[in-house]
C-alpha cells in the first residue's frame, strides 16, 4: 500500500495531515513564482505531493518514492532579452511525475 511520510520538518507537524485523495491541477501563475503555487494550495489544506516544506508529504510505494515537489513547469513563454522575440518553451514531464501518475490512477495499486 502506498503511504505519506511524515516531515522532517518541525514546522509541518503543526499543519493538518493532507487528506489521502490526490488531483492533477493545471495552474497558470502570472509571475512564474513556483513559491506562491505552494503557499496557497497548503492554505487551501491541499499541499503539493512531496513539498514537505509547506505540508506535502513524500509518496512511497513499493519500488517508487517521490522526494521532490510534484511540480512540473510545462510551458513558460517570455521575450527574449537579445532579440526581444517572444519565445514559447514546452518541457515533457519528467519520468518520476509520469510513473506518479499512473500509480495514482490506478487505484489497485495504491490499495
Amino acid at each position: 500500500a502506498a503511504r505519506l511520510d511524515e516531515s522532517p520538518f518541525a514546522t509541518d507537524r503543526r499543519l493538518p495531515a493532507p487528506p489521502n485523495r490526490y488531483a492533477l491541477v493545471k495552474l497558470s501563475p502570472k509571475t512564474g513564482r513556483t513559491h506562491q503555487l505552494r503557499v496557497h494550495l497548503s492554505h487551501l489544506g491541499y499541499p503539493i505531493v512531496a513539498d514537505t516544506m509547506y505540508g506535502g508529504r513524500i509518496f512511497e510505494l513499493e519500488d517508487y518514492r517521490l522526494e521532490r515537489q510534484a511540480l512540473h513547469a510545462f510551458e513558460i513563454t517570455f521575450v527574449h532579452p537579445g532579440t526581444l522575440a517572444t519565445m514559447t518553451l514546452q518541457a515533457p514531464l519528467a519520468a518520476d511525475l509520469t510513473r506518479l501518475l499512473e500509480i495514482l490512477r490506478n487505484p489497485v495499486t495504491i490499495g
